[in-house]
């Protein structure tokens, strides 16, 4: 996938990823991730009330519990802000496309924890200490791996959408 597969496009003072038109193999590839992500996230919705168990359970953190209706909030800011920057789809994009990248970019950096790429900081697995340094709660781990998480930033447009501060690309040609 190239530059023109995906438009920022800045809505109510944030930023959001929005699927440019494409022909031939790449459209029906975006169509499938975008048909997948709203399935995923009508999911998310139906199965709200369950979510603060679930994130309990990941993360070993019983107060995602006892705070029910906070976590519930941070949940919904949580779904609502992988809509809004369209991760899964571009997630899914990504990987079923992989294989017909001949040309590509190579994001080089490291992180500097700011937390801009946890959904604009509304994901539920962010924490910030004291000095506004995020870290995840899941980092590392099987659900990190499988989610938009473990490959960002994959390209230019992961770090555009995010405005990451640490993060450049270099092109390279695959042999």
């Amino acid at each position: 996938m190239k530059d023109e597969d995906t438009t920022l496009i800045l809505e109510q003072g944030r930023i959001r990823a929005a699927a440019a038109p494409r022909t031939g193999a790449g459209s029906a590839v975006r169509a499938l991730a975008n048909a997948l992500e709203l399935a995923l996230i009508g999911a998310m919705w139906l199965l709200l009330p369950l979510w603060p168990l679930a994130v309990a359970a990941v993360t070993g953190d019983r107060a995602c519990v006892r705070r029910y209706a906070a976590t519930l909030g941070r949940i919904a800011r949580h779904i609502r802000a992988q809509y809004r920057s369209r991760s899964i789809a571009r997630m899914l994009a990504q990987r079923l496309a992989r294989a017909e990248r001949r040309d590509a970019e190579r994001p080089t950096g490291a992180c500097s924890h700011c937390g801009r790429c946890c959904l604009e900081r509304d994901c539920i697995f962010l924490e910030l200490d004291g000095e506004g340094r995020s870290s995840c709660r899941i980092y590392g781990g099987r659900l990190w791996r499988l989610s938009s998480c473990g490959d960002y930033p994959s390209n230019r447009q992961d770090i555009a959408l995010y405005g990451c501060p640490s993060f450049h690309v270099v092109r390279w040609r695959a042999r």
